[in-house]
């Protein structure tokens, strides 16, 4: 019996009704098996020290390390490499593959003991990322991580387990879940939804500004493409950090316009007496698309990297040397930079 005070105050009696559990419900289906994991041998435990490099995975430190002091154990910036700071080894890992649209699948990597691969081993079967993005209709290149949004790694994309060594199943799904909470990794298959380049470099036009794309074509060293795009001011040209990094050229696209604000901001003039760019131009005015001509360009420097500047008035084109950036052509368009160094006719 409950006793409750009403407004008037007044006593008011309620019985109580007591529920009993007469059978366990059953487990739900969404619930897998546990995660099993190890402490990480290499974090000592309540410290922020980690294995020295001087100390091998049996063998004892250097007396006279300069970290370490012969301790084995020391600070290591960016901590763990093993474990990535959660200070967990996991033996498996929970992979969900999504199109943000309704469809999602899961699968457990549970790896069992293997025989001993050379380096660069491709894996098969579900540890090809690769071939699931094929079943979601994109291309691989645009798989990225729903956490964070970074392209998938071309390692973890592939199969791929660089080192040599028994298990390769095993020591891939320990790398691939070290630091992931919960050892669960979300893949996102998706295109970027992003206007072509030719648009941004109308864009760029009607604002005085210019377009900065650098591409790198490293499929004969068995990888893929490597783009960036940014907006500059007119002849500014590439600098150290104009590399190339994103897979594809719309995921490239996509990260420029991250920072689009910023971009306008800038373009501002100084003076107050000059005028604000705005862009004018009509919809029809969209240059060619650059994208097969740079990709000519990129191909004849497979391995390396190139840079072109896309402006209103001059198309300027740099390759990367063990120096830094160097220009090598200069014309009014791509089409005429590129007949100036001889790729296209």
């Amino acid at each position: 019996m409950v006793l409750t005070q009403r407004d008037t105050g007044q006593v008011a009696r309620q019985p109580v009704t007591v529920l009993r559990r007469v059978a366990e419900p059953p487990a739900p289906s969404w619930q897998g098996v546990p995660i099993p994991y190890a402490s990480c041998p290499d974090c000592v435990p309540g410290g922020h020290l980690v294995r020295c490099d001087c100390r091998g995975e049996d063998a004892a430190a250097e007396p006279d390390c300069r970290l370490c002091g012969g301790a084995g154990f020391a600070p290591v910036a960016g901590g763990c490499a093993r474990c990535r700071g959660s200070r967990r080894r996991y033996a498996a890992l929970t992979v969900t593959v999504t199109d943000l649209a309704g469809r999602a699948e899961h699968q457990l990597w549970l790896p069992g003991d293997g025989p001993e691969v050379g380096p660069d081993h491709r894996l098969d079967g579900p540890y090809r990322l690769a071939d699931r993005a094929t079943d979601f209709g994109v291309r691989p290149e645009d798989l990225t991580e729903a956490d964070g949004g970074q392209p998938l790694a071309y390692a973890l994309r592939e199969g791929m387990v660089p080192s040599p060594g028994p298990d390769p199943q095993r020591r891939f799904v320990a790398s691939a879940a070290a630091g992931r909470p919960g050892a669960r990794l979300i893949v996102v298959a998706r295109r970027p939804d992003v206007p072509p380049l030719a648009e941004l470099v109308r864009l760029a036009h009607g604002l005085t500004l210019s377009v900065l794309v650098a591409a790198g074509d490293e499929r004969p060293a068995g990888l893929s493409w490597r783009w960036s795009v940014s907006l500059v001011h007119n002849g500014t040209g590439p600098g150290p950090g104009d590399r190339p990094h994103q897979p594809t050229v719309e995921a490239a696209v996509d990260f420029c316009l991250r920072f689009l604000d910023n971009v306008a901001r800038d373009a501002v003039p100084p003076d107050p007496d000059v005028p604000i760019p705005v862009p004018q131009a009509p919809a029809n005015a969209a240059p060619p698309d650059p994208v097969p001509g740079i990709e000519v360009l990129a191909s004849q420097h497979a391995g390396g990297e190139v840079a072109v500047e896309l402006g209103q008035h001059a198309c300027r084109v740099h390759l990367r040397g063990p120096s830094g950036w160097r220009q090598i052509a200069c014309a009014a368009t791509l089409g005429a930079a590129l007949r100036g160094l001889g790729l296209v006719s």
